[in-house]
């Protein structure tokens, strides 16, 4: 009878420690450095694969590749700093933990400068029909997370990560191939260059692996495919539209998979800019097949419905970012907060040479940027200790 109450009490206390950043959830390295002589390629500038890099960098390790497809880094971490007077994030964009993990996850002596606010909207609504909107006033009391001020996850990732392994990053290269059946594995690329080395780190999202878009000599494991096959990618996209006016509340809810909120809840801006996010759904893999003029008057006819014409009244301009349709992402993030795969299996290199990471490879931080950057640092260190 005592039990059930000593652990409540205990899970209170210890969301109390988490929520006010009194602990780290940064495991601390396993490795502390390394003599190892062999190449690495990684292929995937996104977080988990800048942070492998940088991982390796900070051990000293040198003779490694990033090879990226896309002409900028950070893969779905992106911003767009021509909209309003302040950046905003036109992938991911919530810190979903306690925002010291951003300075718990630096290797070198750098310290953290970008400030954060916490994001907890008060003025909820849930759209009934076409026109209802029902406030949900005590919502709030359950939802507290962290944003970036002023900055984005992308200036995170350049200003300490991206700066120390750039010079190693290779742009516009899409892997096409690899061949890991001799001694050394055959990366092949786009162009048809073809480059060697003993490991490889693939860190691209797992929509690439499952559509096919990377060939490998031999298939991987019929194990390792089943359980990839088994992630569940969200199709999604982003809609951002500047209004003259505020005539919506912080947080809109039209179903679990589409969203309009305040895009710059907190931030020190006088701007009003409503941001429409829509992934996963029945609705939402039919939305991402529309252009995005035929998106954005969509959603300018869904928001005129709900808000009785203000949108058209008040509109400035707007901008569409559709995941789906980019090139070498094809996905907006993971479904789920519990993986309907076993992530074991696909960690589990591949003839010590194929090593896989990723924000859905991170158990305790799933599909979050922070997940991708520990994925990546967990990666790194067991390639170097599968080599010692």
């Amino acid at each position: 009878m005592f039990i059930p109450f000593f652990l409540i009490l205990w899970c209170t206390f210890d969301a109390f420690l988490w929520k006010n950043g009194w602990y780290s959830e940064v495991p601390p390295l396993e490795v502390e450095a390394t003599d190892y002589e062999g190449s690495i390629i990684i292929i995937g500038a996104g977080p988990a694969g800048i942070s492998a890099a940088y991982t390796l960098e900070y051990l000293g390790f040198r003779n490694y590749q990033i090879l990226e497809a896309k002409a900028e880094f950070g893969g779905r971490v992106q911003e767009m700093d021509d909209f309003i007077d302040i950046p905003l994030d036109l992938g991911a964009e919530w810190i979903h933990t306690h925002p010291r993990i951003l300075q718990d996850m630096i290797l070198f002596n750098d310290t953290v400068t970008e400030e954060t606010i916490v994001y907890r909207p008060t003025r909820y609504r849930q759209v009934l029909g076409d026109r209802v909107k029902v406030p949900l006033p005590l919502r709030w009391l359950f939802y507290r997370e962290w944003k970036f001020k002023s900055t984005t996850w992308k200036s995170y990732l350049n200003d300490y990560m991206y700066t120390y392994v750039q010079d190693r990053v290779q742009l516009n290269t899409p892997v096409t191939t690899i061949d890991y059946t001799g001694a050394k594995i055959q990366v092949t690329t786009a162009s048809g260059d073809t480059v060697e080395a003993d490991k490889v780190i693939l860190a691209v999202p797992p929509t690439m692996l499952k559509n096919g878009r990377i060939e490998f000599e031999p298939d991987l494991p019929t194990a390792k495919t089943t359980e990839i096959d088994k992630v569940v990618p969200y199709e999604g996209f982003k809609i951002w539209f500047e209004f003259d006016e505020q005539f919506y509340k912080d947080y809109t809810i039209l179903d679990s998979y589409r969203i309009y909120f305040d895009g710059v809840f907190e931030k020190p801006t006088g701007r009003n800019v409503l941001t429409m996010l829509s992934a996963g759904g029945a609705e939402t893999r039919d939305l991402i097949k529309l252009s995005d003029e035929e998106l954005f008057e969509f959603h300018m006819e869904e928001l005129d419905t709900i808000f009785r014409g203000k949108a058209s009244e008040h509109y400035i301009q707007h901008r569409v970012q559709n995941w789906s349709k980019e090139p070498f992402i094809e996905e907006s993030w993971e479904a789920g907060y519990t993986p309907p795969f076993d992530q074991g299996t696909i960690l589990q290199p591949v003839d010590e040479k194929i090593y896989f990471a990723g924000a859905y490879l991170n158990e305790p931080h799933f599909a979050s940027v922070h997940g991708a950057i520990l994925s990546g640092r967990q990666v790194a260190q067991k390639v170097l200790l599968d080599a010692a």
